[in-house]
């Protein structure tokens, strides 16, 4: 991986919305590692970190949104804020739409109107889980109002602002701070931990993205002349029971703590993709990405990084 640390952006004012959420942190810490010293940082919670110039909103109002980017008149976006949830968005559909299309219309008009760049995160959950290594030009179809929602603000910006990234990874997953709610692998770790039976989907195939590579993948793309959608995911396409086994085995927990079990009996109230999985030469092309196997990103999680 490049040790990149974009000198001559340091100083520019980076508007990252929804910093106290797992990406938007990520980010965030990183960026304020790297020296950048006008951070600007939204979220519906209060304040969780300790730099920065913090801003407590509900992405959902807009009067607020636009009088945030009036006082802070970003020089870029980088828009993480989302209900990013099947269940939160298929029981609030209209807050749903009000944060993951039309705040992102908003933000896209903004940027277009003052020339500032917009870095956008949408979801592999925009496609209905029947195909595998998917380009970015491959038709979106999603099966649930989650995804059907980050569609449409993808659909919106894309429309709006030609200055724009938009970001849809896989199943992103890595430490995450004590506030956050967890991914894939703090769920599965404290739950092993705890001698808990867990039950985990055999029939779901994933392409799972590392936190850190995600991360770095981004500000390259961020800080580069690079636009357009992106698919980011990670090196191994898997089962997920695989991927749980592989966590278990790293920490010298027993496989038959996992239980398989098919999606169907879990009973969501909305279908999720049983496939996703993403052709990575767009963003191969566009950056030096290449994102650590399974493996390597477990034993870098567990060294401390």
């Amino acid at each position: 991986m490049l040790n990149l640390d974009f000198p001559e952006h340091r100083t520019s004012r980076i508007l990252i919305t929804g910093s106290n959420g797992f990406v938007g942190c990520a980010l965030a810490k990183r960026l304020f590692a790297l020296g950048f010293e006008n951070l600007f940082l939204t979220s519906s919670s209060s304040s969780k970190l300790d730099f920065g110039s913090f801003f407590q909103i509900d992405f959902s109002d807009t009067s607020a949104l636009v009088a945030i980017l009036s006082e802070v008149k970003p020089e870029c976006i980088i828009n993480t804020a989302a209900i990013s949830s099947i269940e939160g968005a298929f029981f609030q559909p209209e807050k749903a739409l009000e944060v993951n299309a039309f705040a992102p219309e908003l933000l896209a008009r903004y940027c277009a109107i003052h020339r500032v760049k917009l870095v956008h995160f949408s979801t592999d959950f925009v496609f209905d889980g029947t195909h595998t290594a998917m380009t970015e030009n491959h038709k979106e179809n999603p099966i649930s109002s989650y995804g059907s929602s980050k569609w449409l603000g993808d659909k919106f910006i894309e429309h709006c602002c030609n200055n724009h990234v938009i970001i849809r990874p896989i199943m992103v997953f890595g430490e995450k701070e004590e506030w956050q709610r967890h991914n894939f692998y703090t769920w599965l770790v404290q739950a092993l931990q705890k001698n808990d039976s867990v039950n985990i989907t055999a029939d779901q195939w994933r392409q799972p993205t590392y936190i850190s590579d995600l991360v770095e993948a981004v500000l390259q793309l961020t800080f580069s002349n690079a636009t357009g959608l992106h698919h980011i995911a990670g090196a191994d396409y898997l089962n997920v029971m695989d991927f749980a086994r592989k966590i278990a085995l790293s920490f010298n927990e027993p496989e038959d703590k996992l239980n398989a079990m098919d999606t169907h009996v879990l009973g969501t109230p909305e279908p999720r993709p049983l496939a996703s999985g993403f052709d990575l030469s767009k963003v191969q092309k566009a950056i030096y990405y290449h994102p650590k196997s399974i493996d390597k990103a477990i034993l870098h999680i567990k060294n401390g990084r």
